[in-house]
């Protein structure tokens, strides 16, 4: 039986399908941080009344460094609206992809809790940032990345010639993000 639950969670799995969660869970925040009105709704939760905001523990821990239960303000948010977008098309198509990630996933994260603590609570943005802050465990920029062609690019340099793949590459540390995916979007 631990056989079989440790080859579900951790035999090898291709990166590409890393890479793919990677694109499209990053994707979707984008387009969620992008998309009309967004900012704008974001801006209008922080102007509202102060009896209105109660934090959610993440928010409250993410803004730790500017104290304690602090709300964030309208200047704020747009410092870390903009971060989010920056970060999020780095990450998108693999460039710096460990901090671009990191990054994003903080920003994106700030952005979801900050309107959860308005009384608005939507699981499926919660599914992604949580698979966000997974995915900076994992090799996710190893491959359909620019960091991966910096590398290719830097291995053929020092080889001298270029020398083609031999096929899809396999990591024991791609499974376990792409089945904890899975179960949580079944859940």
């Amino acid at each position: 039986m631990l056989e079989r639950l440790e080859h579900h969670w951790f035999a090898p799995a291709r990166l590409r399908d890393l890479a793919y969660l990677r694109i499209a869970v990053v994707f979707v925040m984008l387009a969620g941080a992008l998309w009309p009105g967004a900012l704008e709704m974001q801006l209008l939760r922080s102007q509202l009344p102060a009896e209105w905001f109660v934090p959610l523990p993440a928010l409250e821990l993410l803004m730790v460094p500017l104290g304690w239960g602090t709300r964030p303000g309208p200047a704020l948010i747009t410092i870390v609206w903009g971060a989010c977008c920056v970060s999020g098309l780095l990450a998108l198509i693999g460039a710096y992809t460990r901090a671009s990630l990191a990054i994003f996933a903080w920003t994106s994260t700030l952005l979801v809790v900050h309107s959860y603590s308005y009384g608005t609570l939507e699981h499926p943005k919660a599914i992604a940032t949580i698979i966000l802050w997974v995915l900076l465990l994992a090799p996710c920029g190893a491959a359909l990345s620019l960091d991966s062609m910096r590398a290719r690019v830097a291995e053929s340099r020092r080889r001298g010639r270029f020398v083609p793949r031999d096929g899809e590459e396999m990591s024991g540390d791609a499974r376990w993000p792409l089945r904890l995916a899975q179960w949580l979007l079944v859940l």
